[in-house]
């Protein structure tokens, strides 16, 4: 049965469903936003590189609910949403250690920072790897890309409603000549008739 891919979380299909509001995500199929979520899991799980499974699923509990939409019972992910790392609950626990000074031993209490998701060297900032400077270099260069693509789609946005104002004003101006037209046609026709030895 799929579970959530983070170490700490024990929401599974079987056990935490949509019917008590969570839902599961697979990974984006997107190379570069799939290299993303790995990194955020691997940070979790202590591991240096972490590739998802096929079926391998992360639940709403890890993301913020500004990134889902739709109902509790049947929710999506908008674009940019990442998940999040689970909070630390910090508790301190006293660790006795001992030192030799002077021939005499002296106790020293030393507190040192658990949690039940992180040890000491998940605190520390795991170094990147070459990959993931990669990686991150190429989701940059993608995220400047739409930007590009939007401020030009929004400027063809802008271009377009001025030439549909165009057509519209174009339109018009047929019809008005068109009005013009079959008016001067009859008052001609008329005034043929009018006129003697007309053949008309």
């Amino acid at each position: 049965m799929p579970q959530c891919v983070f170490k700490t979380c024990k929401n599974n299909y079987r056990k935490t469903n949509t019917a008590v509001g969570v839902s599961y995500f697979r990974f984006p199929s997107s190379p570069l936003k799939c290299a993303k979520w790995a990194s955020i899991v691997a940070k979790e799980r202590g591991e240096e590189f972490y590739e998802p499974a096929k079926n391998s699923v992360i639940c709403s509990e890890h993301f913020h609910e500004l990134d889902m939409i739709g109902h509790a019972s049947r929710r999506r992910l908008i674009g940019s949403a990442v998940p999040k790392l689970p909070p630390l609950t910090e508790t301190s626990s006293l660790v006795i250690t001992s030192k030799v000074t002077n021939n005499q031993e002296q106790v020293q209490p030393v507190y040192v920072l658990t949690s039940p998701i992180a040890s000491l060297a998940d605190l520390i900032s795991v170094p990147e790897t070459p990959t993931k400077r990669f990686l991150d270099k190429q989701l940059l260069i993608a995220r400047k890309i739409v930007d590009r693509k939007s401020k030009k789609i929004q400027t063809l946005q802008k271009a377009n409603k001025t030439l549909v104002k165009k057509v519209d004003y174009m339109k018009t101006i047929i019809k008005l000549l068109k009005i013009k037209y079959k008016n001067t046609r009859q008052d001609l026709l008329s005034f043929l008739k009018k006129r003697p030895n007309c053949k008309c």
